[in-house]
């Protein structure tokens, strides 16, 4: 799971056929694209032959800048005809029954200080990846920029996977996280990266998602994720969707999106 930065829009904007969406502009900081992004669409335009033309001339409409569409949808099989799965959300409420476990490899600790350029080279490696994903193309010195950025920030939680005393993965989280359409606050699993040849990669995977639930449930706020689904023909998305929720997650929301150039 990767992420590129928080979603959040409370303008209210009215469409051509009188319905109400909640909309603003999001700036993609890895893509360098500006976005029209609509957090609330009216239930029974979702799904309807009109919603395509309604949408994507309200973003020209009223965010001539804008480059894309971003659309939050609440209903996993929900579509806006044309749009494309972008983004999944995946929620977990409690840690993972494996949470206990403690085993004496891999372990995992809290990311200290001098872990941070280790942890945003593996950000930036997740940031280049994720971009690549959805046909966007990276620019090195965006993702890098953005990777410092992120490991430095103070919100950020890191935490670090090591075997056999050398360093294989990290799993970052941010905290004081609110979404403003639901008026939750919860912390955001931004990143997980273990090395993929590792031998020890997915116990790895297992107890950082076990640090991370246990760290939000400390809290008492749930732990939100995202998952890219990548463009066509290449639609990972889903298969990591249903994988997750076989380990306890939760679908949340997902977000649609549509280039308009």
């Amino acid at each position: 799971m990767a992420g590129t930065g928080v979603f959040d829009a409370d303008a209210h904007f009215v469409l051509p056929d009188g319905r109400q969406v909640v909309a603003g502009e999001f700036h993609d900081p890895l893509s360098g694209r500006e976005c029209c992004l609509i957090e609330t669409v009216p239930d029974a335009l979702v799904g309807t032959s009109a919603a395509h033309g309604l949408l994507t001339e309200f973003a020209r409409t009223s965010f001539p800048g804008a480059e894309r569409v971003l659309v939050r949808l609440g209903d996993r099989a929900a579509e806006i005809p044309g749009f494309r799965d972008h983004l999944y959300y995946v929620r977990l409420d409690a840690p993972p029954a494996d949470a206990a476990e403690r085993p004496a490899d891999p372990r995992v600790r809290p990311a200290a200080e001098r872990d941070r350029p280790k942890v945003a080279g593996w950000l930036d490696r997740a940031f280049r990846d994720a971009m690549t994903a959805v046909a966007d193309d990276p620019a090195p010195e965006a993702t890098a920029a953005q990777a410092a950025a992120v490991a430095g920030h103070p919100d950020a939680r890191s935490f670090v996977a090591e075997c056999a005393g050398t360093d294989i993965g990290h799993i970052t989280l941010i905290t004081g996280q609110f979404d403003a359409l639901t008026g939750r606050d919860y912390i955001e699993l931004l990143d997980m990266l273990v090395e993929p040849d590792h031998p020890a990669r997915s116990a790895a995977e297992r107890r950082l998602v076990a640090t991370a639930g246990a760290f939000a449930a400390a809290a008492g706020l749930p732990l939100i994720g995202h998952v890219v689904c990548g463009a066509p023909p290449a639609r990972t998305g889903p298969a990591v969707l249903a994988a997750l929720e076989r380990r306890g997650w939760v679908f949340d929301h997902k977000y649609q999106t549509f280039d308009l150039r």
